[in-house]
């Protein structure tokens, strides 16, 4: 019986890393050719297509759970039966909730170092290239959320991206 969870179980890691490479081509091949020719692209088609990516991401994760999950019952359940371990229950809740820490530790890493990683990037290129983010106002409303700065209704424009440069250490003139 072990081993058919066993092999079920892998069964499900090999889906779940299906779903999940998947998950990870963003645009098609197509849809990139348009974007680099500025030719008009089907932006509620791209939309689409990146909610269906994140559905087979979240598909892909469950599989490897589930899978990963049997792989571990299955042992536990071998070293049970041979009289090695026994409480077969507490091992399978004890190693589901340190995963689960372990996975919430590393995801909270991932926001926090792509936040750094992306301010980073976009200190280098709006430095090399004196981006003027003063002239969208979208951009630095997104700015502004991104390193934290509230935006009052009275601010104007440039002294809401004079805030946004200080913030961000951008010492340059921009282009007007």
């Amino acid at each position: 019986m072990t081993a058919n969870l066993a092999i079920l179980g892998w069964c499900l890691i090999i889906l779940g890393a299906f779903f999940i490479a998947l998950s990870i081509i963003v645009k098609s091949p197509r849809t990139m050719m348009r974007e680099l020719l500025n030719v008009k692209v089907d932006r509620l088609k791209t939309f689409k297509y990146y909610i269906a990516r994140r559905l087979e991401a979240s598909l892909g994760f469950l599989f490897v759970l589930l899978g990963a999950s049997l792989q571990i019952y299955s042992l536990l359940a071998a070293e049970s039966a041979s009289g090695h371990a026994r409480n077969l229950g507490v091992y399978l809740v004890v190693t589901i909730l340190v995963m689960s820490l372990f996975g919430f530790l590393a995801y909270r890493s991932c926001s926090f170092l792509a936040r750094f990683i992306f301010l980073r990037l976009f200190r280098s290129y709006a430095a090399r290239y004196r981006f003027p983010i003063h002239r969208d106002e979208d951009l630095m409303k997104e700015l502004g959320d991104i390193v934290g700065i509230p935006r009052d209704e009275d601010e104007t424009i440039e002294t809401f991206s004079k805030k946004i440069r200080d913030k961000l250490d951008l010492d340059y003139r921009p282009r007007r």
